[in-house]
């Protein structure tokens, strides 16, 4: 995939250049390998396919002075609409997961681009649930409305309007860059078949026929079966630890131990309650072990993707 993404990047080197990826995170480190082996990164956005559609439809939102519906509002409104609109779902006990689960479903449906209408057609097991769900739908669609407010799929559609109805719409020399690792769903996929053969490029992931290193072979975790034997090289090392204490001392002593920058490192874990404290008091003493020429302590030299508790910092502990 990346290969095929460099090529393209050579070929139109200056060319404004969208690379959809499945997060931010994820397209940045696409970027990276791609600059390090030696092919000129130049011209590159990365975006999701919500950043895509706000791209498109930023005009529209300012002139209709319309704002993105931020998630804990969403779960608030539904939270609201389930005391006035329920039935059947009243006799639930009210909770952030059921009207985070509701909220959900309205956003499923709004993406299918599923009204009302749609759902009367539709044969519920239990009707009491379809009804309320039409009446969720018709509330939650009419308080967008009156707050100014739109979601994902609202967007969607203004994005979709722009496309279908401006022809200076894309930038003149564009290209669309779409892994199969997207996956657009209803009106995400209505909008990409917008796009004109000539700008959208679509890159599939193969998997290789014969992988040359373990690394490789990772392609199959999810089809084990189709997977070859092992091989004896070191590009996948498997150990255990007693304990989570000991796991990460081990994975910082074999970066210090290869002299591997910790900035060609990532670290993925199974829990944030356990993990996070640890390696940011691990990497806190790493960083308190090496002391500027002024006596300054460094900061913690690594980053965390779903950040960390406020009472980790000075300000946080003061508030």
């Amino acid at each position: 995939m990346l290969e095929q993404i460099a090529e393209l990047a050579q070929r139109k080197l200056l060319a404004t250049k969208w690379l959809l990826a499945p997060s931010i995170r994820a397209g940045i480190q696409w970027l990276e390998k791609i600059a390090r082996s030696g092919t000129p990164a130049v011209g590159f956005q990365v975006m999701t396919l919500p950043h895509l559609a706000r791209e498109l439809a930023v005009r529209q939102l300012a002139t209709e002075e319309v704002t993105k519906l931020p998630a804990f509002a969403g779960t608030l409104l539904v939270d609201r609409l389930l005391g006035e609109q329920g039935e059947y779902l009243k006799q639930s006990e009210n909770s952030a997961g059921l009207a985070g689960a509701v909220l959900t479903a309205i956003e499923q449906l709004r993406l299918a681009d599923v009204g009302t209408a749609d759902l009367d057609r539709i044969s519920f097991e239990v009707q009491g649930k379809g009804g309320d769900l039409r009446r969720l739908l018709e509330a939650y669609e009419a308080e967008l409305k009156k707050l100014s407010v739109t979601d994902h799929a609202g967007i969607l559609k203004l994005a979709i309007d722009h496309l279908q109805s401006t022809e200076s719409a894309l930038p003149t020399d564009l290209v669309l860059i779409e892994p199969d690792s997207i996956e657009p769903l209803g009106l995400e996929q209505r909008l990409l078949d917008l796009f004109p053969e000539d700008v959208r490029h679509k890159i599939p992931h193969s998997m290789p026929q014969k992988p040359a290193s373990n690394i490789e072979r990772l392609c199959f975790l999810t089809h084990p079966t189709e997977a070859t034997a092992p091989l004896t090289d070191p590009s996948v090392d498997l150990f255990t630890a007693v304990g989570e204490v000991n796991e990460v001392r081990e994975v910082l002593r074999r970066l210090l131990s290869g002299a591997i920058p910790l900035d060609h490192a990532e670290l993925l874990h199974t829990d944030y309650t356990t993990y996070v404290p640890l390696i940011y008091e691990m990497a806190a003493g790493l960083a308190a072990n090496h002391q500027t020429d002024n006596g300054a302590v460094l900061s913690v030299p690594v980053t965390f993707a779903e950040g960390v508790p406020a009472h980790f910092g000075r300000p946080g502990r003061t508030l």
